[in-house]
């Protein structure tokens, strides 16, 4: 698990649903990220045929994830450790995640942030949301060694892919079978968000971690393929390297979906940026809502993703797109989330801490 802000700590084993069970019982909470991989979605029923992902399908089978946060201490840590080890029966309350205490040590900023926005009479399209933007575009860039990155605020982490997809197929002339790749094990709105955007969905296999394996999705292209879309799952970084040597021989966008990787890096070598984050209140950056963003290098794009999300309109009440929708960050998440921002390195110093203490017991 190297290079990850630790969104989660997945645990592997070939008898998770009884170890699942065993650890509820004991008081231990515990999720699965995700029980079901896309090419099984009932969603996606027929979508993919006989297709087989094997590194999906175990995952889907043995992953579990463990509690962590950054309000728990190292005896909660080694407490789950033990349980798991069969060291320890006795019924020992240890949350998945309490969000009350993750935004507890932030209260008072929170509910000052909160107040001045209320006061202001501004909630949709103002100084914070822009302020926010900036901040967050800054911290981007300096994560990923840039001068600067530009930053739109969303509605959601599923808005924010589709954005950049139909940003993008406008861009291009891109049609309804051009093909984006997405890994087989993600959360279902990054398939979604290719659905949404009217292209085609190819599914790649995954890494033993499960990040999208570069030899998995050269063998997925064909002379339809038109973007890659790995995602920095548990918020590990996908092999941005490898899989942006591949975008630049086949002639591919190169996406990223980073919902659950506040924090990481963003650059890889000659490939544009074009990154999609949510701030469900779970993320590492969680807002006490939904929210989400795109932060990208390429300004042309930025001014397209913002002109698509407030109803294809870039002047008041002159509409230019007609697929455009409203999806826009409202101001109260805006002020939360620059609170929440400058105690983002922290956090995911503290998540690191504790996932090494799993790393080395387990």
């Amino acid at each position: 698990m190297s290079c990850s802000v630790y969104h989660v700590f997945p645990y592997f084993s070939p008898e998770r649903d009884a170890l699942k069970e065993r650890l509820a019982a004991e008081g231990i909470q515990t999720l699965c990220h995700y029980p079901v991989p896309i090419h099984r979605q009932p969603c996606f029923d027929g979508l993919f045929g006989n297709l087989d992902f094997p590194e999906a399908e175990r995952i889907a089978r043995e992953e579990l994830s463990l509690p962590l946060s950054p309000t728990m201490t190292e005896e909660d840590i080694l407490t789950v450790c033990r349980h798991i080890k069969g060291e320890a029966t006795d019924r020992t309350a240890v949350p998945y995640l309490d969000l009350k205490a993750v935004n507890a040590r932030y209260a008072d900023e929170l509910s000052a942030a909160a107040k001045c926005v209320v006061e202001s009479g501004w909630y949709v399209n103002g100084s914070e949301c822009k302020a926010f933007e900036e901040e967050f575009a800054g911290y981007c860039a300096d994560k990923s060694g840039l001068m600067a990155l530009h930053c739109v605020g969303c509605a959601n982490g599923l808005d924010a892919l589709t954005l950049i997809l139909l940003a993008l197929k406008q861009r291009h002339g891109w049609t309804a079978d051009c093909e984006v790749i997405v890994p087989a094990m993600t959360f279902v709105a990054t398939a979604q968000a290719v659905i949404r955007a009217g292209l085609t969905l190819r599914l790649a296999d995954v890494t033993p971690n499960g990040l999208l394996d570069p030899m998995s999705a050269a063998m997925a292209i064909t002379d339809k393929t038109v973007a890659l879309l790995p995602v920095h799952l548990y918020g590990q970084r996908a092999d941005m390297e490898a899989l942006a040597d591949l975008a630049q021989i086949h002639d591919l966008i190169l996406i990223q979906d980073a919902a659950q990787a506040h924090g990481q890096p963003l650059d890889a070598a000659h490939a544009d940026i074009y990154a999609a984050f949510s701030f469900y209140p779970g993320k590492n950056l969680g807002a006490l809502g939904d929210g989400g963003a795109v932060v990208t290098d390429d300004e042309a794009l930025a001014r397209d993703v913002r002109r698509l999300a407030n109803y294809g309109c870039s002047e008041k009440y002159r509409h230019e797109v007609p697929e455009a929708f409203n999806s826009r960050l409202d101001e109260l998440q805006a002020a939360l989330l620059r609170v929440k921002l400058r105690h983002l390195d922290e956090d995911n110093a503290r998540r690191a801490a504790l996932a090494k203490i799993y790393e080395e017991t387990l």
